[in-house]
């Protein structure tokens, strides 16, 4: 009567009828014993039902269907073991129920062991999906079939997944890296490695292709780093030098010459952290290379305005006058530009004092 599907309530009324003209607790309790026994397997609102689940008052909106494949106890408990060898937990008679677990733990696998590049494709799923058209006693027992293949699969796809997420961190930190060292002498080089491991694929090799170009990207960025900290520092001290030797910067007080500092930017020198990658990276962040070369060129500027700011204090009608021609190509060229700044030097002067730059 159930053949290929039918819901209990079609069932009931049935054997209900004549010629069988059963009870209805007959009929519950044959259907209850069909579905402990293996039989049939139900579902109910679109869940499949464990053993021990099905009561009568669950069998008139659920649905039935006859299992076409008996599986033994010996082999329960061989599917049992390949579950519990991936991580899923079953218990005796819910081999059903772990079997969609199973299937789609070996989905994820399969995302997780293979992707874009630089990792290997991803495994085929033909198989698996083909696995999850099945249902019941009928999946178990292809399950069954191609045990050998889906235990050394779990093994395998494992073993790729865990090394892939051990991988794909140093892959990203070395992404950041080359980003940094485009200014570099060795950027071409360390970029044709990395290009190599991507186009070919080659994160999930057997030898680990990351660590020395990783070990190569540290090492030049953190003496590129060092020598433009370097730079910084000599210009840095040649120029708060030229400030201690000025006049009006020794007439103000220390407060006020902390304030004109930390105004400027110029306070001290920027602390220099590359211990370790995390470090590098984040002062490489914080202050990309190419950077360095405009904090450098501000410094000289930084300090004029340093020097300016303390005549200001001392005089608060100074003027910055700052020097500036064309191309001088001749000795009158220069005898006019030094009448022409005299002359505005002289104009400007009866307005306050004056700070050349």
């Amino acid at each position: 009567e159930i053949g290929s599907g039918k819901k209990g309530k079609d069932i009931r009324d049935a054997f209900e009828s004549t010629p069988y003209g059963w009870s209805r607790d007959a009929i519950d309790a044959a259907m209850i014993t069909l579905f402990t026994t293996g039989h049939i397997r139900v579902t109910h609102k679109g869940v499949q039902l464990k053993q021990g689940q099905l009561d009568q008052a669950k069998i008139s909106v659920s649905d039935f269907r006859v299992e076409t494949v008996t599986i033994d106890a010996r082999a329960r408990i061989k599917l049992r073991k390949l579950f519990q060898s991936a991580g899923i937990p079953c218990k005796p008679n819910e081999e059903s129920i772990a079997a969609g677990q199973f299937l789609a733990h070996l989905s994820d696998l399969t995302d997780r062991a293979g992707g874009d590049p630089p990792m290997p494709e991803r495994p085929s799923t033909d198989h698996i999906d083909n696995l999850r058209a099945l249902a019941g006693n009928e999946q178990l027992a292809e399950i069954l079939n191609q045990y050998d293949t889906l235990s050394q699969q779990v093994n395998d796809w494992s073993a790729l997944a865990d090394l892939a997420a051990k991988r794909k961190p140093a892959w990203e930190t070395l992404k950041t890296l080359l980003k940094h060292s485009k200014t570099l002498p060795e950027s071409e080089d360390l970029n044709n490695q990395a290009s190599a491991v991507l186009d070919e694929r080659r994160l999930l090799d057997e030898t680990d292709p990351i660590p020395s170009i990783h070990k190569d990207a540290v090492s030049a960025l953190r003496a590129a780093v060092k020598k433009a900290h370097d730079d910084f520092k000599t210009v840095y001290d040649l120029e708060m030098a030229t400030l201690d030797q000025n006049d009006n910067w020794n007439m103000i007080s220390l407060e006020q010459q902390e304030d004109i500092l930390d105004t400027e930017d110029i306070a001290d020198i920027p602390l220099l952290s590359i211990g370790d990658v995390s470090s590098l990276i984040g002062t490489l962040e914080e202050t990309p290379l190419s950077n360095w070369k405009t904090k450098i060129d501000a410094l000289p500027q930084q300090f004029n305005n340093a020097a300016f700011a303390a005549a200001m204090l001392l005089e608060p009608k100074t003027q910055n006058i700052k020097l500036t021609s064309g191309t001088l190509k001749t000795e009158d060229d220069i005898k006019s530009w030094v009448t022409d700044v005299e002359n505005d030097l002289l104009t400007k002067i009866k307005d306050g004092p004056l700070v050349i730059s």
